[in-house]
């Protein structure tokens, strides 16, 4: 387009980008409309129900709640030989003391040692999985009622910590070009692929 126009062929062109580039080959008028640029990729996917029990808490939310299981029974059973020894029946072994703190995180019906400093300890750990618990069966039911869908994209930076590949038009040097603007729409249509372009461009031709 620029080149018709600077070999006389065209006298003018419309919609284009200016850039230093073109201005040094064809005079620009004062930009008249300002295009953003978007994006075109799938619609969000339904995500797989298999892991629904699992999606109400992040990696990490699950690691320091596993991490809170194994630690605390161990602890339990710490506080309860140092502070009450010498209480009648004996304190729990450390893997009964594992058990009940299991058993409690769960709703269990729990025995606990009558000493002060268990039962603060045991109070603390109780509220938390209490909040804990809560939280997840709430979280849980509303990924239920609602399937959960593939996280989309909305900004650049989202696209590139995104497993998409990308392209655009042959308009910048580094990037992966694009053939053609049908072939590129259906591709971001049925695959993993984003598509960059000129937003009224795009929505022109889906409209068509």
């Amino acid at each position: 387009v620029i080149g018709s126009v600077e070999r006389v062929e065209a006298d003018f062109s419309l919609n284009i980008a200016i850039t230093q580039d073109r201005e040094e080959k064809v005079d620009c008028t004062i930009g008249y409309h300002v295009e953003p640029i978007t994006f075109a990729t799938s619609k969000p996917r339904l995500l797989n129900q298999a892991l629904a029990l699992l999606r109400p808490f992040t990696p990490e939310v699950w690691a320091a709640f596993v991490a809170t299981l194994v630690m605390v029974g161990p602890f339990y059973y710490l506080v309860c030989r140092w502070s009450c020894y010498h209480l009648t029946p004996s304190p729990p072994s450390a893997i009964k003391a594992s058990l009940l703190v299991f058993g409690a995180c769960f709703n269990q019906s729990v025995k606990w040692v009558s000493g002060l400093c268990p039962r603060m300890f045991i109070m603390t750990y109780v509220l938390t999985m209490f909040v804990a618990v809560t939280m997840y069966v709430a979280m849980l039911t509303a990924t239920l009622t609602l399937p959960a869908l593939s996280p989309t994209l909305n900004s650049l930076e989202e696209l590139v910590q995104s497993d998409f590949s990308w392209g655009i038009q042959l308009v910048y040097q580094g990037l992966e070009p694009c053939p053609s603007l049908d072939e590129c729409i259906n591709q971001a249509r049925d695959t993993k692929y984003a598509f960059i372009t000129w937003r009224t461009y795009l929505e022109d031709r889906i409209a068509v």
